[in-house]
C-alpha cells in the first residue's frame, strides 16, 4: 500500500483552508451583529431620551398664546375654574380649523420634539425588522433605508395631524400617507438604482490600474 503524502498535505491545506474561512465567517458576523445592537440602541435610546426631555417640556410651558388665549376667555366670558366651557371653546376652535390662531412657538417646538422622538424609534425598530427578516446574516442592515422612510413617516404623521386640525377634508388627509408611498415607491425603483449603479461604476473604475 502506497501513501500519498501529497493528497494528504493538500488536504491538509484544505482543511486548514476550510476553518480559516468559517472564522473569517464568524467574525463578520460578529462584527455586523455588533454594530447591528450599537446602532438599534443608539437610536432607540435616543428617541426615549427626547420623549422624555419633550414630556418634561409640554409640562412646564403653555402651547397657546396668552393674548389671543386671554381674548377667547374673556369673549366668551369663560371663568377661572371653568376648564371644561374652555375645552369646549378649544374643540370648537379646531373644528373651525381656527386653533393656529392660538397656539405659541412652545406647541411647535414640542410637535418637533415629539418628531424627532419619533423618528428616532422608528429608525431603531426599522433597523431591528429590516435586519431580523429582510437581510442576510452577512449583510448589514441599511441605515440610509432605515433613516428615509422614518422621515416619511413622520413627515406623513405631522400632514395627518396638521390637516386634520386645519379642519381638512378626509379625503384630503388620506392623500398624505399615500403620497409618503409613492415618494418611497418612485425612489426606491428609480432614484435609488441609479444611484447603486452610479457607486458601482464608481467602484469598478477605482479598481482598474491606471495605465
Amino acid at each position: 500500500m502506497i501513501f500519498n503524502f501529497e493528497s494528504a498535505n493538500s488536504g491538509r491545506k484544505s482543511c486548514v483552508c476550510c476553518k480559516v474561512l468559517k472564522l473569517q465567517r464568524f467574525k463578520v458576523k460578529l462584527f455586523n451583529l455588533r454594530i447591528f445592537m450599537r446602532q438599534t440602541i443608539i437610536w432607540l435610546v435616543l428617541g426615549i431620551m427626547i420623549l422624555a426631555f419633550t414630556r418634561v417640556f409640554v409640562g412646564s410651558i403653555s402651547p397657546f398664546k396668552e393674548g389671543n388665549l386671554n381674548e377667547l376667555i374673556q369673549s366668551k366670558e369663560i371663568g377661572p375654574e371653568e376648564w371644561e366651557k374652555l375645552n369646549t371653546e378649544i374643540n370648537i376652535a379646531i373644528e373651525r380649523g381656527l386653533i393656529f390662531e392660538y397656539l405659541s412657538v412652545n406647541a411647535y417646538i414640542g410637535a418637533f420634539l415629539v418628531s424627532l422622538s419619533l423618528f428616532c424609534i422608528f429608525t431603531s425598530i426599522h433597523l431591528s425588522i429590516d435586519k431580523l427578516f429582510f437581510k442576510d446574516f452577512y449583510v448589514r442592515a441599511s441605515l440610509f433605508d432605515a433613516t428615509r422612510r422614518s422621515f416619511l413617516f413622520v413627515l406623513a404623521i405631522n400632514g395627518i395631524i396638521y390637516l386634520l386640525l386645519y379642519n381638512t377634508e378626509i379625503y384630503v388627509v388620506l392623500v398624505t400617507p399615500l403620497l409618503a408611498l409613492i415618494v418611497e415607491i418612485l425612489f426606491t425603483k428609480y432614484v435609488k438604482e441609479v444611484f447603486v449603479q452610479k457607486v458601482r461604476r464608481i467602484n469598478e473604475l477605482s479598481k482598474k490600474p491606471s495605465v
